[in-house]
């Protein structure tokens, strides 16, 4: 199970809570995990879960045409690869 997933993770707890309602429409549970301050811990997990399954998709696309990231910000170099 992924942090964000999982409701006795210490991201989840209370202490994260800011008062507020989550933004979702309709929805009455507190707002604040540690990964957004906008969605109750049901929300949240729906919506980091669409954002990785978005990103995996992304992932599978480039990795079929073997788009290859060859260096970052600080010109580190990815999968593996040396300059």
């Amino acid at each position: 199970m992924i942090a964000y997933q999982d409701p006795n993770h210490e991201g989840n707890s209370p202490k994260h809570h800011n008062g507020k309602l989550c933004i979702e429409k309709g929805c009455q549970n507190p707002a604040g995990t540690a990964w957004s301050h906008l969605w109750c811990f049901k929300h949240n997990v729906e919506r980091m879960d669409r954002i990785n399954k978005s990103l995996a998709a992304i992932e599978l696309r480039m990795l079929a045409k073997d788009i290859r990231p060859t260096g970052g910000a600080c010109g580190q170099t990815f999968f593996g690869d040396e300059e």
